[in-house]
């Protein structure tokens, strides 16, 4: 069972925003003069730090800026999510995805700004306060990184803000790495705990954190040494099946680093929605119903003809065990051919099917070109599947895991290929590779150093993390982002992308409120 400690409410007037304490009481009228006046302030504003990231992650906003554009998902019939998708007219300083990520990362920050000023007066126990500075400093770092990985050259500061600013700066990103994140984060990873509830920050979590940073800088002996510490000082291993990682019983898993915590209890802030938005149109086909396990059909995210091309089916459990292909009949009213409860409905299969093979099916069937042609059908992610859900009315609880174990292979296996280093950065894959075999099939998924290739290891990592939040990050590092959404995003993306879409456009809201002139980012109106 998950420990989660995001719970109830506090409304803090000066923070702009709303934190979660361990109180069972609602409490407002408060402000930070009043609140922040002991330990017992400072745990919750920590805990306030945390929820604060419930307003983007896992949320339709959140989720459309951090997972689409890519090339290996692309704009679906919904169009819920085309704007981030398409790079099209749309893609503008307008759009609210932008301004929500910026509102979101800007409100924490503060929140880890005040803490960090404040703790030290009203903090007496000293183990107290060194963990939670850790915190604060992590979470500090944490949202910087975010900001300057979307949007480059962003507003600097670290004081407490008590009243509107309505002026600010551009502070060259290469600063804010020097002075606030990579001290924040190094911090972090000396005084966090080994261990925490599930949502809180640890060492190991700051370390990944550290090493995500060394892999933008090129550094890439400290991401290998931070990495080999991550896989080999702590007590993670990776999972014995690809399924275990995504059973809802056992979300605080082996693998799992760091996550955000979401619960059914209507009490706790934050709903994750990916299970809505991951969800092909089944309920169009006979037999089938919409229900809160398979998830709304908000079909807004479509896998590309290159993410169909990944898979071998014969080896790799990851397609098996990650994707859900077949739909059981629950209305026998409206099932086609006598199919009773239970039995087929409907297939997504990947590969090429004859006409003769399909029409010998009681069920619906589609092959890889009949889902590349339709822009509702696809396999679901499991991973994004929430099974604990009994009606819509219940908040969808699937925790959204921001670190695992598995890319810190994939991250040391690139450090090490970056390096020079062939024969270990296999032998790094390998041991990936070896855990993600079908039973028996173990030595058929090792690869060789011919095999090993940058574009071998992005194969990889969209074998292993699809539909995890990463990808535009590594490929946007690897300055491949433009190349590969032309490529293999025939969703619209490949047509309107554009070099300068490797940042994300400062969001109007900001630029319109600020009295001095804060510069847009280039390409964007």
């Amino acid at each position: 069972m998950k420990r989660i400690f995001f719970k109830y409410s506090v409304c803090l007037l000066l923070l702009m925003g709303c934190s979660n304490v361990l109180e069972e009481e609602i409490v407002s009228g408060i402000t930070a003069d009043t609140f922040y006046i002991d330990a017992n302030g400072m745990e919750g504003a920590v805990t306030s730090a945390y929820a604060e990231l419930k307003s983007h992650y896992g949320t339709l906003l959140g989720i459309a800026l951090l997972k689409s554009g890519t090339d290996l998902y692309g704009a679906a019939r919904s169009g819920r999510t085309r704007p981030e998708h398409n790079y099209d007219g749309t893609h503008n300083s307008a759009h609210q995805s932008f301004a929500q990520a910026w509102r979101v990362y800007y409100k924490g920050i503060n929140i880890c700004n005040t803490i960090i000023s404040r703790a030290p007066e009203v903090v007496t126990d000293g183990d107290q306060l060194s963990r939670i500075l850790a915190e604060a400093r992590f979470l500090r770092a944490f949202n910087y990184f975010q900001l300057v990985q979307n949007f480059g050259d962003v507003h600097l500061t670290t004081e407490e803000t008590v009243t509107a600013e309505i002026e600010a700066n551009r502070t060259p990103a290469s600063e804010i790495y020097d002075s606030v994140i990579i001290p924040d984060i190094e911090f972090a990873a000396a005084n966090l705990p080994i261990s925490a509830d599930v949502g809180r920050a640890t060492q190991a979590a700051a370390k990944v954190i550290r090493a995500r940073i060394a892999m933008v800088l090129e550094d890439w002996s400290t991401a290998e040494t931070l990495t080999k510490s991550i896989i080999n000082d702590y007590s993670f291993s990776l999972t014995d099946s690809y399924a275990e990682l995504w059973d809802m019983n056992n979300e605080s898993n082996s693998e799992t680093i760091w996550s955000i915590p979401f619960s059914q209890d209507p009490l706790i802030s934050g709903r994750n929605r990916e299970n809505d938005l991951f969800t092909p149109w089944y309920t169009k086909h006979p037999g089938l119903v919409s229900n809160p396990k398979d998830g709304g059909t908000w079909v807004a995210f479509k896998p590309t003809p290159y993410f169909y091309g990944l898979w071998d089916k014969s080896k790799d459990r990851r397609f098996w065990e990650g994707l859900k292909s077949v739909w059981r009949v629950q209305n026998e009213a409206t099932a086609q051919n006598g199919l009773k409860i239970g039995d087929t409905a409907l297939y997504y299969s990947i590969d090429v099917l004859t006409a003769e093979y399909k029409a010998s099916k009681p069920y619906v069937i589609y092959d890889v070109n009949d889902l590349i042609a339709d822009d509702s059908a696809w396999p679901q992610p499991t991973k994004i599947r929430d099974d604990s859900r009994e009606n819509f009315g219940t908040n969808p609880s699937r925790d959204l895991v921001l670190q695992r174990l598995a890319d810190m292979y994939l991250v040391l296996c690139e450090a090490q290929f970056h390096q020079g280093k062939i024969s270990e950065a296999v032998e790094t894959m390998n041991v990936l590779r070896r855990k993600r075999a079908v039973d028996g099939k173990e030595s058929d998924m090792e690869i060789t150093a011919t095999e090993l290739t940058l574009d071998f290891i992005l194969d990889e990592r969209g074998r292993e993390l699809f539909a995890e939040g990463r990808r535009w990050f590594v490929l946007k590092r690897l300055g491949k982002l433009v190349e590969r959404v032309k490529l293999y995003n025939h969703y619209g993306g490949q047509n309107h992308i554009k070099d300068f879409h490797m940042l994300r456009p400062i969001p109007l809201e900001q630029i319109e409120r600020t009295n001095n002139v804060y510069p847009q980012n280039p390409g964007y109106n």
